[in-house]
């Protein structure tokens, strides 16, 4: 519980304080992100998916603190398009499987339904350079070689200081 006071209308103060549960404030919070989302989604055409990361051109504060508080949006129940050689993007790729059998959720792997590419979720909101893997600004459809380019991508040092910056 939180201690608060309050003002009538005359602003006067109509008791010394009232007791509010902690649980509405925090509702109140999730109430403005709403508010705010629908802000954002006001300012895009009507067809535009804002969390669709193809559409991420320039980021200012308000999109990316709004984006890291929604985080990755992902839709596992899409029939991915495929390309000319039949290949298509998997959400299998969402998971990383490591040598001794664990696996691991690729939390920051995100796919644009729009583009057909993938994207990294932190190198997108935090990076200013590009990197060879192409999955920050230009995003991949390389589904052939999309393995190998995960595996670079999430061993290498940018990709590791971008995830801190957006997970801590």
């Amino acid at each position: 519980m939180v201690e608060k006071t309050i003002e009538n209308d005359n602003n006067e103060r109509a008791c010394d304080s009232v007791i509010v549960d902690k649980e509405c404030e925090e509702n109140n919070e999730e109430d403005e992100i709403d508010r705010e989302t629908r802000d954002l989604n006001d300012n895009f055409s009507v067809s535009i998916d804002m969390f669709d990361p193809g559409r991420w051109k320039n980021i200012d504060n308000k999109l990316r603190n709004l984006l890291v508080e929604k985080g990755p949006i992902r839709e596992s129940d899409l029939n991915f398009p495929k390309d000319e050689n039949s290949r298509y993007f998997s959400t299998s790729y969402y998971t990383r499987k490591q040598s001794n059998g664990e696996k691991h959720d690729r939390i920051w792997l995100t796919y644009s339904k729009d583009f057909d590419k993938v994207y990294c979720f932190c190198f997108k909101l935090f990076s200013t350079k590009s990197n060879v893997t192409q999955l920050d600004n230009e995003g991949t459809k390389d589904w052939k070689n999309l393995g190998k380019k995960l595996k670079s991508h999430e061993t290498s040092n940018k990709h590791i200081m971008n995830m801190s910056t957006w997970v801590y």
